[in-house]
């Protein structure tokens, strides 16, 4: 008995000194800077099946056959380069309209994950950057993922 009541003692513990962290995922503001395309990149689709041999690895002695069927869509991509380095994204519609060498106005969003303990602010910390699109094509431009509140 005692040793059960010092168990739910210490899960009870336990959790108070937890606390209630809970997660956010955040957004900046806008933000805008040139880039520069430095490649389009073009992957075609493929598909390709294999048939192979077996072993049973049991001690049984067994053999078998294996069919393996591969697939990938095509893609499109785009490498910029930009003032924190690079980045590539794959946007179709984009890639058609783009030239290598050309310089474009790039509109984005910082994106963190912040800690709060209850409504205490703990930390908060940069894990992506969000492509938003290109000021030279606002039919293209994408809204910031509205599941992420804005950082003030």
């Amino acid at each position: 008995m005692l040793r059960n009541v010092f168990i739910i003692l210490m899960v009870l513990s336990l959790i108070l000194m937890a606390g209630c962290e809970r997660t956010v995922m955040e957004r900046s503001e806008i933000f805008t800077e040139e880039v520069r395309v430095r490649d389009l990149i073009f992957t075609p689709s493929i598909h390709g099946t294999g048939v192979g041999p077996t072993l049973d690895l049991t001690g049984e002695g067994g053999l078998g056959i294996a069919v393996t069927s591969v697939s990938t869509k095509e893609k499109h991509s785009i490498v910029f380069e930009c003032q924190h380095g690079g980045f590539v994204i794959e946007r179709e519609e984009l890639w058609k309209k783009l030239h290598e060498d050309s310089v474009y106005t790039c509109h984005y969003v910082n994106l963190f994950k912040a800690v709060y303990n209850g409504d205490q602010f703990v930390s908060r910390d940069f894990y992506d950057f969000d492509f938003l699109g290109l000021a030279e094509f606002p039919d293209l431009m994408e809204e910031p993922d509205p599941r992420h509140e804005v950082v003030n």
